[in-house]
């Protein structure tokens, strides 16, 4: 019965650890208008803001992913499972329809 809840909160290790490397991530998001095309482009607002966010889904999400694995709520921890990775999501599929990865 807790194969399911103990899975979800072991996904919520890799947007925790993750946090880590947010500083670096925010750092590196100017380069994403470095080209002339990127400014008119709103697929790389939507990336930047998902980068600049992902601090928070991340940290917010993992954390109270935490709390409902503790109070036994496998439909809160799965919610927050989501958010947690809400801004990893965000970010690909504005990559994805931007083009950005052909």
């Amino acid at each position: 019965m807790r194969v399911r809840e103990n899975l979800l909160l072991a996904a919520n290790v890799v947007p925790v650890v993750g946090l880590a490397a947010a500083p670096l991530l925010c750092m590196m998001t100017p380069f994403l208008f470095d080209s002339p095309d990127s400014v008119r482009n709103p697929f790389v607002y939507g990336m930047a803001l998902a980068v600049w966010s992902y601090p928070v889904t991340a940290g917010v999400g993992g954390f109270l992913a935490l709390r409902a694995y503790r109070a036994g709520d496998a439909r809160r921890l799965l919610r927050w499972t989501l958010c947690a990775y809400s801004s990893v999501a965000a970010f690909f599929a504005c990559a994805a329809a931007g083009g950005l990865l052909s």
